[in-house]
């Protein structure tokens, strides 16, 4: 990561019935915490409606430096940056900001307008990613001829088999 964070990744030791490693998990948390970004960032809160506007006096003063005048958590953008992925195992990943200083604005903009944590459309992108993972791991029997190469029959990731059997069809 650019400012140099890192997220604390653990394994699980013993019986494990997780579907995702720790490192999967993460993803799926980058996933999210993207969306959440880019939503904060469009100024909606967490119904997907534009967030409530800013005082005047805020307004002109982020106008007057630059800035566009809604409710984006954008002053000096510590706040965004400070969101990361705090930690990941295989059973769950936490997203939040990395220090007390951008916890405390966080709380104190939701008091205005609750911006934070997840809107139904990145809950969406969160289940897309789960989605995509579960669908990374699937394996399926082919046999050679069925996709174009002479051969007995082995198991291949189903992206794979989706992605050549396309491609085969087209031909």
């Amino acid at each position: 990561m650019p400012d140099g964070y890192e997220s604390k990744i653990t394994h699980v030791r013993g019986l494990n019935f997780s579907p995702f490693s720790s490192e999967e998990m993460a993803a799926i948390g980058e996933a999210g915490l993207k969306s959440i970004l880019h939503r904060i960032f469009s100024a909606k809160d967490v119904n997907d409606a534009p967030a409530r506007p800013l005082v005047d006096g805020y307004a002109a003063r982020k106008l007057k430096h630059g800035r566009f005048p809604i409710r984006d958590w954008n002053w000096t953008g510590g706040t965004l940056r400070s969101i990361k992925v705090k930690s990941a195992s295989e059973m769950r990943v936490v997203l939040g900001p990395t220090d007390a200083r951008s916890a405390d604005m966080i709380y104190y903009n939701n008091r205005r307008c609750k911006q934070w944590p997840a809107s139904p459309t990145d809950l969406e992108a969160i289940h897309q990613a789960i989605a995509d993972t579960f669908v990374a791991h699937l394996m399926v029997d082919v046999s050679g001829e069925s996709i174009g190469l002479s051969g007995g029959a082995f198991r291949m990731p189903l992206r794979e088999y989706m992605a050549t059997s396309e491609a085969s069809a087209a031909a």
